[in-house]
């Protein structure tokens, strides 16, 4: 999807005004013995009150199923695509109405619809989707940051909120977490400094091998196979397989994985990825080394210590925009 495959920050829309469903969480029930399990019920907690401040009705099951999901590795209920689409939609709903300064009606309800009372087996209506795109994106971008939360506890903290469960943090240990979190950030901000130099270090090295060739942006990359034929023109869709992770680790997002590879229109993706989709034809496969300042931006002040992302990227097929 756009918001893992692009590496920008994650489009996160939220949304509240809760069904008045009510599903049990046994099924999550996960108590807090750790610091990593409080650290992510916390974070799940956090994610269900930004849910609510946004004001729609969304299905609170089929949310929360989405977030479980994402974080489990279970196989997702929308293809990746559908779920950038979805959320891509709402955003492009909520701009135009922004550009137009239309205010009229409930905005919520224009942007989201109405919920269902069906469970999270039964997505059936465009506000099953929506909920479900909600929570599942969520899930991968807490995966994409790879925080050492436990990921069951985070599911909790997002159920126990929707579902206006008493928290199973005191205030205290809201304190201690929070005094917990300012020692992070300055160990973090020393670990930026050195992963900073070590990042520039062997982007110096890779850049030296003959193999590897260099766009305009800054970004390395390296034919792994030419493939053959034509590559894309930007009106085209492109369907490729993707895995994305930091400089020697497993990956955090692999399609081959899911096997639910990424269909993209070429004119709608970013200015590097442009230039990467019209240079390889079908069967091409490159390795892509993308800086922290074109990964993260400049400007980048996420918990995310900002790295070198190394992705492989394979052109599955090249279809008009018309077909």
């Amino acid at each position: 999807m756009k918001s893992i495959a692009m590496f920008s920050s994650l489009f996160l829309l939220t949304a509240t005004l809760l069904t008045a469903q009510k599903e049990s969480t046994s099924s999550i029930q996960h108590r807090l013995s750790s610091l990593h399990d409080s650290l992510g019920y916390q974070a799940g907690w956090q994610f269900g009150l930004a849910v609510k401040r946004e004001g729609a009705d969304v299905n609170t099951a089929i949310l929360i199923a989405g977030v479980r999901d994402a974080l489990t590795y279970s196989s997702p209920r929308l293809t990746l695509a559908q779920v950038d689409n979805l959320l891509e939609g709402v955003r492009n709903k909520l701009d135009q109405m922004i550009e137009d300064q239309d205010t009229t009606g409930n905005i919520p309800l224009r942007l989201y619809g109405k919920s269902s009372k069906n469970g999270p087996d039964n997505i059936t209506t465009p506000n099953d989707s929506l909920s479900y795109a909600i929570g599942y994106n969520y899930g991968l971008g807490v995966k994409e940051q790879r925080s050492p939360y436990s990921r069951l506890a985070v599911v909790e903290g997002v159920a126990h909120c929707l579902y206006d469960k008493e928290s199973l943090l005191t205030k205290n240990d809201e304190l201690q977490l929070e005094v917990h979190k300012q020692q992070e950030r300055i160990t973090r901000q020393n670990e930026r400094m050195l992963v900073a130099q070590a990042e520039k270090d062997f982007l110096e090295k890779n850049g030296g091998r003959p193999e590897v060739k260099r766009l305009p942006s800054g970004i390395h990359y390296e034919v792994l196979n030419p493939g053959q034929g034509e590559s894309a023109a930007i009106e085209d869709r492109v369907t490729i397989h993707l895995t994305a992770s930091k400089l020697n680790e497993e990956p955090y997002f692999d399609t081959y994985r899911t096997d639910q590879p990424l269909v993209y229109k070429v004119s709608e993706v970013s200015e590097e990825w442009v230039t990467i989709l019209t240079w390889m034809p079908v069967g091409a496969r490159w390795k892509l080394w993308i800086p922290p300042d074109v990964a993260f931006g400049t400007n980048f002040s996420g918990e995310v210590i900002p790295q070198t992302i190394e992705v492989e990227v394979e052109v599955i097929s090249i279809s008009s925009s018309e077909e």
